[in-house]
């Protein structure tokens, strides 16, 4: 018997693992699917994830082509739609991979999409399809939330980044998609030149923003936007520009001038824009000065003339010759331009002393130089010795190289020239001349006092009062005991830099709002859902500006006055 169960004990040892377990456990009757176990969320997270609370707020920018989204706390913005065509296919359109015979992809963007296709909303409203853009902005966030961040959005709050002179309509239609498609609870609404200035580690700045349909230059003092200027001149204006540098390259390179109506369109907006992206470069600004004064002379003779500023002769790589394959022409065309040549349609279009179409510019067409100094001429003299020393340049073209220095320049030489002697009533009556950028006369100019502190010694000169000796009085001394105690009081502080023109850089509008929704304070304009359903946009508070004292309390404490019992909304700066 013994003898019987050892035998079997060995048997049983010496089958596969998969066999004894079938032996121990028999199969049901019925099949059935075995259990799989899947990891816990406690024990596994995606590391995208880690670190994250389940209540972070989603944050979002609009701009006038790109949707970045993220959450807060983040660094950077996790993923960045843009609204072209391609974002526009139904499913299953296959139609952008078709081949023709002689195996080139089929062109169907050229004539059919303009530029307005690769944008989300326009400058000018009037002839736009508001339904449209509401089905873009829909179809953007559903594929953001669902395949993207992968978050319920009805659980999530909601940090919204747009630009201050955003039109009512679309602000309507932004609110109205999130609350009404996406159920989304709570919705704090941020301005972005505010937002780029808390991500630069400032309290006051003059922010430039060189963005896709316009430039906004916005000053901001105290975390309050104070003066605002703009100016078609930016992105959108740029790539045309450049579409039409490439075309008359591409008739040169063609030697014939047929068909010259649609020549230019012959370029498609990627190839322009990839162009654009990798060649366009800011020439300083005394070698631009040297290239408008020697029209049609040899750089290199240009160089010889220069006498004694060897830093601005072009240099080997500047001489070189790119070559540059077009698909979109007809036929294709390779063509070869020298690498200064790019510089020109980013020195016509943002520091072009004439107006787009000639002569004298237009108030919504100045050179970004010109118009950020009258932005800084416009602001009282307090904020303007601060923020012309805090100036932040953001937006898409800025990161063309050179035009981060070539603006803060600009601004340094009209400084310079005109320093601070026009009124700021007398800037919005005056007109520029023809080079738009024409001093006044004496006679005409009403000084205002100048940012530079002066001695004490030459203001008292100049009041005409009796000195204190033909009073009689003693000369005026000061107290030993006041100068000791501010020379202890100044002892641990750092001078603020004032005065001076100076650029600083910022992390962007998105990493400023990350860092304020991670704070998770109330903001100014705070929107919920229930209220919106009902009452619309309209339903906001009208002519409600908060105070100062609250919105510093709140960036610094985080706490507001009667935050918790507020009975109505108002839309601050975009009221």
């Amino acid at each position: 018997m013994s003898v019987a169960a050892t035998a079997s004990q060995a048997s049983s040892t010496t089958l596969r693992p998969s066999l004894a377990r079938s032996k121990l456990h028999p199969p049901a009757s019925t099949p059935r699917t075995p259990d799989r176990g899947f990891p816990s969320s406690l024990s596994y997270s995606s590391p995208s994830f880690a670190g994250r609370s389940a209540d972070d707020p989603v944050v979002l920018e609009f701009g006038g082509r790109f949707l970045r989204a993220g959450f807060a706390g983040d660094s950077s913005p996790l993923y960045c739609l843009d609204f072209g065509p391609s974002q526009q296919q139904r499913a299953g359109d296959y139609r952008q991979w078709e081949y023709t015979r002689e195996g080139q992809l089929v062109d169907r963007k050229r004539n059919q999409d303009g530029i307005e296709a690769y944008e989300l909303w326009p400058i000018d409203l009037r002839t736009v399809d508001l339904g449209l853009i509401e089905d873009k902005i829909e179809r953007a966030v559903r594929h953001l939330y669902t395949r993207n961040l992968v978050v319920e959005p009805k659980s999530r709050r909601v940090s919204l980044v747009l630009p201050p002179a955003l039109p009512h309509a679309l602000l309507s239609i932004l609110l109205t998609t999130l609350f009404g498609k996406f159920q989304c609870p709570n919705m704090t609404i941020l301005s972005s030149p505010v937002l780029s200035t808390i991500a630069a580690g400032v309290r006051s700045s003059l922010v430039i923003d060189v963005g896709w349909s316009e430039t906004v230059i916005t000053g901001v003092f105290e975390y309050r936007e104070i003066r605002y200027g703009r100016s078609v001149r930016a992105g959108k204006m740029l790539l045309q520009e450049m579409n039409r540098f490439l075309a008359k390259e591409v008739e040169k390179a063609q030697g014939s001038k047929e068909n010259d109506k649609s020549r230019g369109n012959d370029i498609s907006f990627e190839e322009t824009e990839e162009v654009l992206t990798r060649f366009a470069w800011c020439r300083g600004r005394k070698e631009a000065e040297l290239c408008r004064d020697q029209v049609g002379v040899d750089q290199t003779a240009v160089a010889k003339q220069d006498k004694g500023e060897t830093s601005h002769e072009p240099s080997e790589s500047r001489e070189a010759t790119i070559s540059l394959p077009l698909q979109s022409t007809v036929p294709p065309t390779v063509l070869r331009i020298p690498f200064d040549c790019f510089a020109n349609p980013v020195e016509d279009v943002f520091f072009k002393q004439e107006g787009v179409n000639g002569g004298i510019p237009d108030d919504e067409e100045l050179p970004l130089g010109y118009l950020a100094y009258r932005a800084l001429l416009a602001l009282p003299i307090d904020a303007r010795a601060i923020c012309m020393s805090r100036i932040i340049v953001v937006g898409g073209c800025s990161r063309i190289p050179g035009v981060k220095r070539r603006v803060l320049d600009e601004i340094a030489r009209f400084v310079e020239e005109r320093e601070w002697e026009m009124a700021p009533q007398q800037v919005q009556a005056s007109k520029p001349s023809a080079s738009g950028l024409a001093r006044t006369s004496p006679a005409t100019r009403q000084p205002v006092m100048a940012d530079i502190p002066r001695e004490p010694e030459a203001s008292l000169g100049s009041v005409d009062e009796p000195t204190p000796s033909s009073s009689g009085l003693d000369p005026l001394e000061i107290d030993p005991i006041t100068k000791e105690l501010d020379r202890v009081k100044a002892k641990g502080t750092k001078p603020i830099p004032q005065g001076f023109v100076r650029g600083i850089e910022s992390l962007g509008a998105w990493s400023g709002a990350s860092i304020l929704a991670g704070l998770k304070i109330r903001g100014i304009v705070e929107v919920e859902k229930d209220k919106f359903l009902q009452q619309g946009l309209w339903g906001a508070g009208r002519g409600v500006h908060p105070s100062v004292e609250p919105r510093q309390s709140s960036m610094v404490s985080g706490t507001t006055k009667g935050a918790g019992d507020r009975s109505s909304w108002n839309l601050g700066a975009w009221a």
